[in-house]
């Protein structure tokens, strides 16, 4: 299929740009650290953002989204629980980031295994490492992944290459871990600067 756009003048107009999906989502997960509501503004209507509310909404996280005003606004609570239903599995790269979050809140995660696009399962093995260098006990299975720690602590860690998610893992998980933790072959996409930033 081809297009063929023939000029007929000025283009003249308003366009209103949401925010990044992809940092959007990611905000969303981070805000479970907190202790208080985060508002979260510009949101793109998206599955993505749909799924991720979803999510955390099964954990017992309130997640208020208003459409119209392109706002959501994430509350933990304290008896946000601790499994990713199996339902969500292969529907985006979400559950994975929610490891750090739940441990620090809880002690103990299990998320299934993610997906997201048409190349099927992701490989998993950065956010794993990752997690372990930072005190995590970590069981993979068919399933998913369950992981248990009664303390993280900082640690020093450094990628293969500079994979987004697992970087995002490491700040999610480090933010609120004991002592400094210093990661090499960080990726340093926008919404990973983003993620920084928020946190």
């Amino acid at each position: 299929r081809a297009w063929s756009v023939t000029p007929s003048g000025p283009l003249r107009g308003d366009v209103f740009i949401r925010g990044s999906k992809n940092a959007v989502t990611k905000h969303m997960v981070a805000a479970v650290l907190g202790e208080g509501a985060s508002t979260i503004r510009q949101v793109p209507e998206v599955g993505d953002v749909a799924i991720t509310s979803d999510i955390l909404r099964s954990l017992g996280v309130a997640v208020d989204h208003d459409e119209d005003a392109g706002t959501i606004v994430v509350e933990p609570h304290d008896g946000v629980t601790t499994r990713v239903p199996l339902s969500f599995s292969g529907l985006n790269r979400i559950p994975i980031l929610l490891l750090g979050p739940l441990l620090h809140r809880t002690g103990e995660a299990f998320v299934p295994l993610v997906g997201g696009d048409p190349i099927g399962r992701r490989p998993v093995d950065f956010h794993i490492d990752a997690l372990k260098a930072l005190g995590a006990e970590i069981e993979v299975t068919d399933d998913g992944i369950t992981a248990k720690a009664s303390q993280l602590r900082g640690a020093r860690i450094e990628l293969p290459y500079p994979s987004v998610g697992a970087t995002e893992t490491v700040l999610l998980t480090a933010c609120l871990a004991e002592g400094r933790t210093v990661l090499r072959g960080a990726a340093t996409e926008p919404e990973v600067i983003e993620l920084a930033l928020f946190l």
